[in-house]
């Protein structure tokens, strides 16, 4: 009987135990694309958009 109890709390604390810890994992690979891509951006896409706005009578960000 005991060990029934034990095992129904275990299989109820599981999911909240998984799902804790993989919120902090998401978030954390979240913030890494992030910042991957504000640094990827600030680096080519920028630079992109400013050389190629002057050349055409085109609304900018049109391709």
């Amino acid at each position: 009987m005991v060990r029934e109890g034990v095992l129904t709390v275990a299989i109820a604390v599981a999911p909240l135990v998984v799902v804790r810890i993989g919120r902090r994992l998401i978030e954390h690979y979240v913030t890494q694309v992030v910042r991957y891509g504000e640094n990827q951006s600030n680096q080519r896409v920028i630079p992109h958009l400013m050389r190629r706005r002057p050349r055409g009578a085109s609304a900018p960000g049109a391709d």
